[in-house]
């Protein structure tokens, strides 16, 4: 933990070495604080990992001040229709 973006961690790619292994984190803060398709993109690929199991949405650190309150509550309105 975290699954870092940044550092080049690719979380579909390990859930296919290790189809067991629990992970929490991958979310781009970068892409969410982007919003509109960069946002929905973000939210496909965690909406993807949710349905293999063993894993839970979380940002690959804290949410920074670049993510609005309003923002921040959009993306987990819209997290929670997708999964």
């Amino acid at each position: 933990m975290p699954l870092e973006n940044a550092a080049g961690m690719d979380s579909l790619k390990i859930r296919e070495q290790f189809p067991k292994l629990k992970m929490i984190g991958r979310l781009d803060k970068m892409k969410i604080a982007a919003g509109g398709e960069a946002k929905e993109n973000e939210i496909q690929k965690a909406k993807t990992l949710c349905e293999q199991g063993g894993y839970l949405p979380s940002f690959d650190h804290s949410v920074p001040p670049i993510i609005s309150y309003e923002g921040y509550c959009d993306y987990l309105e819209k997290l929670r229709e997708e999964i």
